[in-house]
């Protein structure tokens, strides 16, 4: 599909990108556990918080304010609807309904760092990208799939925190905003993530 398509072309320039800025100093990579709050149109469709999500990143530092770098994460939703008749169009439906929903993110991502120097240093950032969603609802034998690639916008704030050179901890939260395309309406979602960070950092 041309949605999937896109999605590794960007992450295979973000992973060239990262390993060429790996062998410059002031550089980190990010790996977390994300926890995924659905908002919106995703809390309508499934409303349970999702504990299985990731995310992994790199960060540039260009001095000991500002970060620069990219993001690629993952999160799943799934629920199971009881016995009922659902209706879609002039068409009704009787069953078990069955819901999934796969959310991958990638984007290109800036913090400002505050208490620079520091051991713990709070953060706020801004990224931007895009937001590919795999939507799958059964009903038995039935299926209805929809895969659009939506424009994403991602602010978040959070701390890290060093532990020893090059290593630390970080906890943050993000509002992950998708915007509506010809095929489903924006999908956005509260992520809370807690991880660690290995490289070198000013």
């Amino acid at each position: 599909m041309i949605a999937t398509s896109r999605i590794l072309t960007i992450a295979a320039a973000i992973g060239l990108i990262g390993s060429n800025l790996a062998h410059a100093q002031g550089g980190y990579f990010i790996g977390r556990y994300q926890i995924g709050v659905p908002v919106g149109d995703t809390k309508d469709y499934i409303d349970k918080t999702s504990w299985a999500g990731l995310t992994m990143g790199y960060r540039y530092m260009p001095n000991s304010r500002f970060t620069i770098g990219g993001d690629l994460g993952w999160q799943t939703y799934n629920k199971q609807n009881n016995y009922d008749t659902y209706v879609r169009g002039t068409a009704s439906i009787s069953g078990i309904q069955y819901r999934y929903q796969n959310m991958f993110e990638f984007s290109a991502q800036s913090e400002m760092v505050l208490n620079d120097g520091g051991d713990f240093r709070p953060y706020v950032g801004l990224g931007v990208g895009g937001l590919y969603v795999r939507r799958q609802t059964t009903f038995g034998l039935f299926e209805i799939e929809q895969d659009p690639c939506q424009f994403m916008v991602k602010p978040g704030l959070g701390f890290t925190y060093y532990l020893s050179d090059g290593t630390g901890l970080i906890v943050g939260t993000e509002f992950i905003a998708g915007f509506q395309d010809q095929e489903l309406t924006g999908q956005s979602m509260v992520a809370i993530n807690i991880g660690l960070i290995f490289g070198d950092s000013h």
